[in-house]
């Protein structure tokens, strides 16, 4: 462990030595950590996070792992995640959801659904946590979830409570301001609709979900898809399913997943990325961006 780094023994926060990195993230691969510091409470985050930013400890957020990939040898630094106090989402009157940052993007799917709310049934399916999907603005077919914001609640680096509402920040496609924060709430504003129309939309999205690699351990799509094109179309005809390094092989599913296929290392997936963008770019003159996130 860093010399430095140790149990800054606050109220409200648990603390884990020499954390397994591969645990924690659904492609299944990655480094032990310094540390991992899970907050229970707003106080023991606060703090935490004031501690980080005084000893000047290097700190990663993580959520539900399912668009982040850890690299290298070891991870000097502490790993952050909330508890399952962030967890909840619950109906409020008229046309509100309210959810912890933690709380599973299908348990924000279900409980809008169940409310007869309509405008979130394109998150059907999309993997991890409500934090982690409002900093990176998760979506599909143009819609994000970004866009269905009335406010947000959460922590700068340094420990300072924020308040930001709808309008006063930035987001697109695959990127939101919401990142440069930690997000521990969100309410989202939604429109009342009937039952029977939400679960046509949800059940769209979700044969959408049925085309990609379900079961097997990966991190969701790797690439953004370039202006006007598909990159998981590029990969494919770049004759790259199938593909791979090590125990990382391109999806014979859908060609923008890497899969897990048997014991990958991190080092596989990175040289099955490079592999990747050297040979699309080699034969189709576009350079593809990554969407998943690669910590070093």
């Amino acid at each position: 462990m860093t010399k430095h780094l140790s149990d800054p023994e606050i109220a409200g926060l648990e603390w884990v030595s020499d954390y397994p990195l591969a645990q924690a993230t659904t492609m299944g691969v990655g480094p032990v950590a310094d540390a991992l510091a899970v907050a229970h409470d707003d106080d023991g985050l606060a703090a935490f996070l004031k501690t980080a930013h005084a000893q000047n400890w290097r700190v990663a957020m993580l959520g539900g792992g399912s668009n982040t990939v850890f690299c290298g040898e070891r991870f000097e630094g502490v790993v952050l995640r909330l508890g399952h106090e962030y967890a909840e989402a619950s109906f409020v009157q008229p046309d509100f959801i309210d959810c912890g940052s933690a709380a599973p993007m299908g348990a924000f799917v279900r409980k809008a659904s169940d409310a007869n709310l309509s405008g979130a049934e394109f998150c059907m399916g999309i993997p991890g946590c409500v934090g982690g999907a409002l900093a990176g603005n998760a979506g599909q077919r143009g819609e994000w979830i970004c866009s269905l914001v009335d406010y947000v609640r959460g922590f700068t680096w340094d420990g300072k409570s924020r308040t930001i509402k709808r309008g006063e920040f930035d987001f697109g496609y695959r990127y939101s301001e919401l990142s440069k924060i930690i997000v521990t709430f969100a309410r989202f504003v939604l429109k009342a609709s009937d039952a029977s129309a939400i679960r046509t939309k949800l059940n769209e999205f979700l044969s959408v979900r049925k085309e990609q690699p379900l079961g097997v351990r990966s991190s969701g799509c790797i690439f953004k898809n370039p202006e006007g094109d598909s990159a998981g179309r590029l990969i494919d005809a770049a004759g790259l399913k199938g593909y791979s390094i090590g125990g990382a092989e391109v999806s014979t599913l859908h060609a923008n997943f890497i899969v897990n296929r048997n014991a990958a290392t991190s080092r596989d997936i990175e040289s099955l990325i490079d592999h990747i963008r050297a040979t699309v770019k080699d034969r189709f003159g576009v350079e593809l961006q990554l969407e998943v996130r690669l910590v070093h």
